[in-house]
C-alpha cells in the first residue's frame, strides 16, 4: 500500500494561454519522494470570485498528473485575463496562476550550455514555467559577438571570456521552451567584435576625437551601427540565430557607452541613438521577437517607440533607490508596449553573515522590489536556469537561490499573474499625485502615526495608485521596518504591521472594497465592511483593513 497523502505542487503546463482559447493543462507533482494524494480539490478564481470547482480522482501510486482544464462557457475575457489556481488535499495545499493572451514580458535567463548541464534542461524549464517566464535570453551562447557560429561547423566550441558551448544543448532548450509556451531569445550585442575583427576591418569601428576605438574590458571592441557593412555583418549572424538555430528572435545588447562617436574618417561626432532606433526597425522587418538593452534608462525614451516586443532597461546609478524605479518606468509608460527592468539584486552574491545577523536579507530586497515593479505595472529579469538570481551583468555569475527563496519568491510571481488585469491594464491611469496625497487630494489613507509616501521612502507606506472606469487599485508597499530606500541592499523583514483606514469618494452607490496580501499560497481577495462617511473633499465611503503586509493590494469595484 502507498502512502498517498502527500505534499505536492502545480503549475501551469503552458507559460500563457493564448487569446480566446478556453481550455488550459496543469501539471501536478508529488514533492520530494511521496505520492500525490487520492484526491485533490481544484478551485479557479478570477479578482474576487470562485468561478470553477473540481474534484480530480487520482487513485493511489501517483507521483505525477496532467490535468485540463475548461474554461468554456464562463464570461471572461478574451486576453489580458488573471486567474488563481489552488488545488487542496485533507493535509496540504498548493496554488498557482495562469494568465491569457498577449500582455506582460515575464523575461528570465539561461547560461549554462554544456553537456554536463543537459540534464538540467527539464529542471530549468519547470523552475521557469512554475515562475510563469514568457521569454528567456540565452546569454553568451554564441561563438563570437560578431561570428555567432564557428568557422568550422563543430557544434561544440568557447565563447570570448572562455566558456564552453555545446550548440546542441541550446538548441534542446529551445525546443523545450517553446513545447511550453515560452519564446526564445538569443543574445546579440548591436556593436560588439572581438579585436582581430576590428583590426581587420577598420572602416566598420567607431572612434573617439583620438582617433582610437571604444573597447569594453580589452575584449569587445565597439563597432559603428551607421556602417553599412557593420549592420551587414550583424544582421547576418542575427538571421543565423533565427533561421539556422532556432531562436524566436533576438535580445539586442549595448554596454551604455560610448553615447557618440566618430565613424572611419569622419570628422565630426555622431549620436548613437537614432542608429539604434533604425537599426531595431530594421531588424524587426524580419518578423521576430526584438528586445533592446536601454543601460541606465538611455535612450529608453526614444527606443521604446522603435518596433520592439518591450521597451527593456537595465538600473545602473544613479538609478539607486525606489524612487528611481518609478522615474524610469513612468518615462516610458506611454510607449503602450511591456516594460521590463533588469535590477540585478547585488546582496544574493556575497551572503555577508554579518548583514544577515544583523536582519538584512536579500530575499526581503528581492519580494519589495518584485512589489514595486509589479505595482508601477512593470515586470524584472531576475530568475533563471533551474533556480538561480541574477547579482550582475555578467549572467553566468549567477547566484543559487535557496528552496524557501524560491518558494517566496513564486509566490510574489504568481501574484502579479493571478492579478495582472489590476496591475497589468493598459488603460489604467495613475492617479496617486493627482488624487490620492497632497494638497488637492480626494482620498485619504491613515495608517496611525505612520507615514504615507509616493516614492518609496524608508520608513514609510509607499502608495501607488490607478484608476479605469471600473475600478480604483491601490498598492500599499511596506517599507515602514526599512533604513534607507536603496533597492539594491539586504532589507530587513516586514514586522510593522499597521491597521490602515482608506477613504474614496463615493463615485456610485453600489462600490464595494477588496484587498489581498502577496507571499501566501491563499491570497484570494478577502471584503472589506464599507460605511458612508464625510471624506476630504465630500461623501466618501471609508475602509480599514486589519493589517498591511510586505505587499498589500486594495481593489475598489465602482
Amino acid at each position: 500500500m502507498h502512502n498517498t497523502e502527500g505534499q505536492f505542487i502545480i503549475y501551469p503546463e503552458y507559460s500563457r494561454i493564448p487569446p480566446a482559447v478556453d481550455t488550459f493543462g496543469l501539471t501536478i507533482a508529488a514533492a520530494a519522494d511521496g505520492y500525490l494524494p487520492a484526491e485533490i480539490r481544484l478551485s479557479v478564481l478570477h479578482l474576487t470570485d470562485c468561478i470553477l470547482e473540481e474534484l480530480i480522482h487520482i487513485g493511489e501510486g501517483c507521483r505525477t498528473v496532467s490535468h485540463t482544464v475548461s474554461l468554456a462557457g464562463l464570461p471572461l475575457p478574451l486576453d489580458g485575463l488573471g486567474l488563481g489556481i489552488e488545488a487542496t488535499s485533507d493535509t496540504w495545499t498548493a496554488s498557482t496562476a495562469v494568465d491569457r493572451g498577449s500582455g506582460p514580458v515575464r523575461y528570465g535567463f539561461v547560461s549554462d550550455f554544456t553537456p554536463e548541464d543537459r540534464r538540467r534542461t527539464g529542471e530549468a524549464a519547470k523552475f521557469l514555467l512554475r515562475n510563469h517566464i514568457t521569454h528567456v535570453q540565452f546569454y553568451d551562447w554564441a561563438c563570437r559577438p560578431h561570428q555567432f557560429g564557428p568557422e568550422d561547423g563543430c557544434s561544440w566550441y568557447e565563447d570570448t571570456m572562455g566558456k564552453p558551448i555545446d550548440l546542441t544543448v541550446v538548441k534542446e532548450l529551445i525546443d523545450s521552451f517553446r513545447r511550453r509556451g515560452m519564446q526564445s531569445l538569443a543574445y546579440g550585442a548591436v556593436y560588439a567584435a572581438t579585436a582581430d575583427y576590428a583590426r581587420e576591418h577598420p572602416e566598420q569601428a567607431l572612434y573617439d576625437i583620438m582617433g582610437q576605438r571604444f573597447d569594453l574590458i580589452g575584449k569587445f571592441f565597439i563597432m559603428n551601427l551607421n556602417s553599412r557593412a557593420w549592420r551587414d555583418q550583424i544582421l547576418e549572424q542575427y538571421r543565423y540565430a533565427v533561421e539556422t538555430v532556432g531562436f524566436d528572435g533576438i535580445h539586442m545588447d549595448t554596454y551604455g557607452y560610448p553615447k557618440s562617436g566618430w565613424g572611419f574618417g569622419e570628422q565630426a561626432a555622431r549620436s548613437l541613438e537614432p542608429d539604434f532606433i533604425s537599426f531595431i526597425d530594421e531588424w524587426a522587418r524580419h518578423g521576430d521577437v526584438n528586445i533592446f538593452n536601454n543601460v541606465g534608462g538611455w535612450p529608453a525614451a526614444s527606443t521604446a517607440e522603435a518596433d520592439q516586443a518591450a521597451c527593456y532597461i537595465e538600473l545602473w546609478d544613479p538609478y539607486t533607490r525606489y524612487r528611481h524605479i518609478r522615474e524610469l518606468i513612468c518615462r516610458v509608460g506611454n510607449s503602450g508596449k511591456p516594460v521590463v527592468l533588469a535590477a540585478y539584486l547585488l546582496p544574493f552574491k556575497p551572503r555577508d553573515e554579518q548583514k544577515l545577523a544583523e536582519g538584512h536579507s536579500p530575499l526581503q530586497s528581492a519580494l519589495l522590489l518584485t512589489a514595486a515593479v509589479s505595482s508601477l505595472g512593470a515586470t524584472s529579469l531576475l530568475l533563471g536556469e533551474d533556480g538561480v538570481i541574477l547579482t550582475q551583468p555578467y549572467y553566468s555569475d549567477y547566484s543559487q537561490l535557496s528552496g524557501e527563496e524560491q518558494e517566496q519568491i513564486r509566490l510574489y510571481y504568481d501574484h502579479q499573474v493571478r492579478y495582472r488585469e489590476l496591475f497589468y491594464d493598459p488603460d489604467a491611469i495613475d492617479i496617486t499625485g493627482s488624487h490620492v496625497v497632497g494638497a488637492d487630494r480626494e482620498f485619504s489613507i491613515a495608517a496611525g502615526d505612520c507615514r504615507i509616501t509616493i516614492d518609496g521612502e524608508p520608513g514609510s507606506l509607499w502608495v501607488m495608485a490607478k484608476r479605469t472606469d471600473t475600478r480604483i487599485v491601490l498598492n500599499l508597499v511596506n517599507l515602514l521596518d526599512q533604513e534607507d530606500d536603496l533597492w539594491n541592499q539586504g532589507k530587513r523583514p516586514c514586522v510593522s504591521r499597521p491597521e490602515v483606514t482608506i477613504g474614496i469618494p463615493r463615485y456610485s452607490d453600489r462600490m464595494s472594497v477588496w484587498y489581498t496580501e502577496a507571499g501566501h499560497t491563499n491570497s484570494r481577495m478577502i471584503p472589506l465592511e464599507t460605511s458612508a462617511c464625510q471624506g476630504v473633499r465630500g461623501p466618501s465611503i471609508s475602509c480599514t483593513l486589519p493589517s498591511v503586509g510586505l505587499w498589500t493590494t486594495i481593489v475598489c469595484e465602482l
